[in-house]
């Protein structure tokens, strides 16, 4: 899907304390100026602010950071998680060697969503970043997931488990995952 997921703390970081992840070793700091400045002036968070209508980032103080350390099963360098609170949503900003990639999610009961993503007053979505633009994902509506069923059910027969479904565009349709019974009970034993 070309975005960014990158969450996997497990409870509150707080005071320079570290915990030790699949991610590598894991410290909450405090975000400085500089922090901001650098998530600012990010290409892709611009085209998600732009996008979205907001014109400035929140103090420094209100902005959570989490590094993550290059000593995980995981990760190989070291990666800076910044989230930013909005009244629409959540911006999370990833950095890593210098770069900064973003991504947008929205609160689902948002009702200041811009018109161009009003589905996500009703559904999880997601605006993410990438060299082309901007990609707006969303889960699909129940109507849309059943849809979906029927079409995956007339190519794969009624033995087939759906996923999660999610709309988007760069694809043309939906993205999702089906596994038939045959699969999942294969994944069931091999647990």
């Amino acid at each position: 899907m070309g975005q960014i997921g990158a969450t996997g703390t497990a409870g509150a970081v707080s005071g320079g304390a570290a915990i030790e992840s699949l991610f590598g070793t894991v410290e909450a700091e405090e975000a400085t100026a500089s922090d901001l400045e650098q998530i600012r002036r990010a290409p892709g968070v611009r085209r998600i602010l732009s996008a979205l209508g907001i014109d400035t980032l929140p103090r420094a103080d209100s902005v959570e950071k989490r590094r993550f350390s290059d000593d995980g099963e995981a990760t190989s360098g070291e990666l800076t998680i910044m989230k930013v609170q909005f009244e629409m949503g959540e911006l999370v900003a990833v950095r890593r060697s210098g770069d900064v990639s973003a991504f947008f999610s929205f609160n689902p009961d948002t009702e200041s969503a811009p018109r161009q993503y009003s589905m996500a007053a009703s559904v999880s979505a997601t605006l993410g970043a990438n060299e082309e633009g901007l990609t707006f994902t969303r889960r699909a509506t129940d109507a849309e997931r059943r849809y979906v069923a029927d079409a995956v059910e007339e190519e794969f027969g009624q033995d087939t488990e759906l996923g999660r479904i999610q709309a988007n565009p760069d694809v043309g349709g939906f993205v999702g995952t089906a596994i038939t019974d045959e699969v999942a009970d294969a994944r069931r034993r091999n647990r």
